[in-house]
């Protein structure tokens, strides 16, 4: 296969950009989650952000057509968006709520823990197991100061120190107390008990403590241990008081600048490309799939390092994908600098009025619209995945409680890894070949069903890792249908418009399906969880691809056409005839492959 040298650049920018983006993007939800926002909170802000998106993507387009910068402010955004990205690690976490009670008896010491975790025994099995294979050092804060506590300890002290705090026991109570514990166990229905195995304060040691009488402090308990963390640590701070907290604040700005600043960059790369392409749009796809090749890469490789740094932590240590991130952000920056060469296409006359344009599409062409409002249902659908796939796994996981959920975040990663190697990447490859031979609507119905039969797959999941195989229809739900989306803007855009068209049509896929979605999803996700929240979104897809399939049966049995293409040269442009790549056109396979040899 002869490869064409011009077009390398291109592929080398997706596959580092997506690359760049794929050790932090994907886990901003979880990141969110970890923050301690609800799902309804981060369905709130993927709302707001998509909304700004709808703005930012033409006016970027407009600005870089304009001036023809399309290269430079590339380049700019490209770089912004690596500074904003790191400043995520600079977020903290919502206030913790931590109560446990430190209870002793002549018999013994414990730490009492109560949570409806109790009841689930494979749970409790698995912490137990989680303390007696390792050391497990706690700091025990109490809320108030229990000096009898400590008094009562005195009689099987191990090791005195000789401070002067001897006689001071309320003193004594202001520094955390260290335990070590071991053999978890269910106390009662709400109740799990851990025994104190050694208990130190300010040069004191217990060994196996226990008190004369009974004592107890209530406090707070600090562990490097997930699932302990899990229990004993919880937001109490209701939806509608979380913007009372700069937390909220800091992250809704940081969440908006990536996020505007990707789609931008996502925007002008796509219009770059196309400009590269020249005659052959339809090899879009083939571009393409070298971003879905570092995506997939990088995420699964980030996803294990994180499982990695994150042992013995009480929760993921993702710091190690900060940092591989703004290294590869970096590399992609040169290579647009260095390597990616733009022709100045202003010889050609361009259309006066866009907007004007764009009106008529909708007014006259009823395809143009219908193709619109799959664009927002599809974008809804992605959406879901996009904001809350990972917190679904981490909830089957959790309904599998005897199971080993240590390797959450590699799990992650493989998701993302089969998404592209298995999935994005095949149909990239062929989506020329898909819209050549059966057009935009069937392939949109091809998405649409996709969605609903991998959705309806998730309802069925027992065990988180049986999602792999489902992930490889993400080639229909994301390769073939940006493809398409991508492509046909392009087949509409006027001369000297393109970066404009790209940002209007992409607009309509954030601005209103993505904002609809992480609304509604967070929503939903919360209230119903999201086995219910995606057996409900297959249903709705299936109905919407029978009705989307009904009505092209009708387009032609009635023959129901788009407008006539009109002179591109003149004032009066409204766009080309949406079947411009359609059944009937460059139907020629020897002429495909002719072209595919060039890319």
């Amino acid at each position: 296969m002869a490869i064409n040298r011009k077009l390398l650049p291109i592929k080398a920018h997706f596959f580092f950009s997506l690359a760049g983006a794929a050790p932090v993007y994907p886990f901003i939800p979880l990141i969110i989650k970890e923050l301690g926002f609800s799902a309804t909170i981060t369905g709130i802000i993927n709302t707001i952000v998509p909304v700004l998106c709808m703005a930012a993507k033409p006016l970027a387009g407009s600005i870089a057509d304009k001036f023809k910068i399309h290269k430079y402010l590339l380049i700019f955004l490209i770089l912004s968006s690596a500074a904003v990205m790191m400043s995520l690690r600079l977020l903290s976490p919502l206030p913790m709520h931590s109560h446990v009670d430190l209870v002793c008896d002549p018999n013994s010491t414990h730490i009492l823990i109560h949570t409806s975790k109790a009841n689930d025994e494979c749970f409790v099995r698995s912490l137990s197991s989680s303390l007696n294979n390792t050391r497990l050092e706690c700091q025990f804060l109490a809320q108030h100061h229990q000096g009898k506590f400590i008094d009562a300890l005195g009689h099987n002290e191990t090791m005195n120190g000789t401070g002067s705090d001897a006689n001071h026991s309320d003193e004594r109570l202001v520094s955390p107390t260290q335990v070590n514990l071991e053999n978890g166990r269910k106390q009662d229905e709400n109740t799990i008990a851990l025994q104190v195995k050694t208990l130190a304060k300010n040069f004191h040691v217990w060994s196996l403590p226990s008190c004369e009488g009974e004592a107890k402090m209530t406090g707070s308990l600090h562990c490097p241990n997930p699932l302990l963390h899990e229990i004993v640590t919880e937001v109490r701070i209701p939806d509608d008081e979380v913007v009372r907290y700069h937390q909220f604040w800091y992250l809704l700005l940081i969440i908006l600048g990536v996020r505007v600043i990707g789609s931008c960059c996502e925007n002008l790369t796509d219009s770059v490309c196309f400009k590269l392409l020249k005659e052959n749009p339809y090899n879009y796809g083939m571009q393409r799939m070298w971003g879905a090749a570092g995506w997939g890469l990088v995420s699964a490789v980030s996803g294990y390092l994180v499982d990695i740094m994150s042992e013995g932590k009480a929760t993921s240590d993702r710091s190690i994908g900060f940092y591989l991130s703004a290294a590869l952000i970096i590399v992609d920056a040169i290579i647009c600098l260095t390597c990616i060469k733009v022709n100045d296409d202003s010889t050609k006359k361009r259309t006066a009025n866009i907007w004007s344009n764009v009106g008529k599409l909708l007014g006259e062409n009823p395809k143009f619209l219908v193709f619109l409002m799959l664009v927002v249902s599809c974008g809804i659908f992605n959406s879901l995945l996009w904001n809350f796939l990972f917190w679904f796994i981490e909830e089957i996981a959790k309904e599998d409680g005897c199971g080993d959920n240590s390797k959450v975040q590699t799990l992650n990663g493989l998701v993302l890894a089969v998404n592209c190697y298995l999935g994005e990447m095949p149909f990239f490859f062929f989506s020329g070949w898909f819209l050549k031979k059966i057009g935009y609507e069937h392939c949109m119905s091809l998405v649409l069903i996709a969605f609903g039969i991998r959705f309806v797959a998730y309802y069925f999941l027992t065990n988180p890792w049986w999602i792999l195989p489902i992930e490889v229809l993400n080639g229909f739900t994301f390769g073939l249908f940006y493809s398409t989306m991508t492509t046909y803007a392009n087949a509409l855009t006027p001369p000297g418009l393109e970066g404009t068209m790209q940002g209007l049509v992409s607009a309509t896929f954030e601005g209103i399906g993505l904002a609809a979605g992480s609304l509604l999803g967070g929503y939903l996700f919360d209230r119903l969880g999201g086995r219910t929240l995606f057996l409900y979104s297959g249903a709705a897809s299936i109905f919407l691809a029978a009705a989307h399939c009904l009505l092209v049966l009708n387009w032609m049995t009635s023959g129901v056409s788009s407008p006539p293409d009109a002179d591109e040269d003149s004032d009066d442009y409204h766009a080309q005839d949406i079947m411009r790549i359609s059944p009937g056109q460059h139907n020629n396979e020897e002429e495909f492959n002719e072209d595919k040899m060039k890319t």
